[in-house]
């Protein structure tokens, strides 16, 4: 990312376009969610673009509620106002293809993507049915046959199952560069059973700073491993991530375990697609 106006610390990206915010708990990799926490947070610094999106459960800790806010037309065009190329990760703090972002909502979103075409943008979700089905609607409308080269589509795998649920829709979806993202990778994932993506990115659960480390789910990097040897084998880009805040097979010397002394060399890997 060297070169780049970094202003997220995402490793995979530089920017982030929040023109929605708020979201709900889908998945099992959505129990340490960290946008919950910063909505939460937000809110109580008195920030009135998160206000309303989250509730306080029964074990104290802040839970998406279902509700979004969307941003005025100002923020729509704020990639516009970003004159060097960036990678941008669309919406960090929701789920693009959320059931309860309307389609016109989607599709304006996508549009902007399309003008301010000197970025790429890397968009990432859970609902991997409404993505594939969004996207054909979106290309049948606008005339494409597909979403150009500087739009990216992911999918969040952070299990077996999610790997299944996931990754054909992901295959079938009308964009050129198909990226999955395993963080939290919870357990060790086969990608040999399913379609290749073009960019797989691994990591281990963090929490926030408020927390026990410990209260992590546990991440074994031999997982990562995997993945990295797979990537190898298929001539995909690998990017490891960080190794969380409850590694297994490693140590860390930074809470979540992202810094780079703490990924162990074999896996000091960050690659993107071609």
């Amino acid at each position: 990312m060297a070169g780049f106006d970094k202003t997220t610390n995402i490793s995979w990206a530089n920017k982030t376009w929040n023109v929605i915010v708020g979201c709900e708990k889908i998945s099992p990799a959505c129990k340490r969610c960290y946008a919950m926490y910063v909505a939460n947070k937000e809110e109580q610094k008195g920030i009135k673009k998160f206000n309303g999106l989250t509730s306080i459960a029964k074990n104290g800790e802040p839970v998406w509620n279902g509700n979004i806010n969307v941003s005025g037309e100002k923020l729509f065009n704020e990639p516009k106002r970003w004159k060097e190329p960036s990678i941008i990760f669309v919406n960090s703090m929701s789920d693009l293809f959320y059931e309860a972002v309307p389609e016109e909502l989607v599709f304006k979103i996508i549009d902007k993507m399309i003008e301010y075409d000197w970025h790429k943008y890397l968009v990432l979700t859970k609902r991997s049915a409404r993505m594939k089905e969004l996207v054909a609607k979106y290309c049948k409308a606008r005339g494409f046959e597909m979403l150009p080269e500087h739009i990216w589509m992911g999918v969040s795998v952070e299990n077996n199952k999610m790997a299944a649920l996931r990754l054909t829709d992901l295959s079938e979806t009308a964009c050129k560069i198909k990226f999955v993202s395993c963080e939290p990778l919870l357990e060790e994932i086969d990608f040999a059973k399913y379609p290749i993506a073009d960019w797989y990115i691994a990591g281990g659960e963090s929490v926030e700073m408020d927390f026990d480390p410990m209260s992590a789910r546990p991440f074994d990097v031999n997982w990562a491993r995997k993945i990295r040897d797979f990537c190898k084998e298929n001539g995909v880009a690998f990017h490891m991530k960080q190794i969380g805040c409850n590694p297994v097979n490693a140590t860390k010397t930074s809470f979540k375990g992202d810094h780079i002394d703490d990924i162990p060399s074999d896996l000091l890997i960050r690659e993107y697609p071609n």
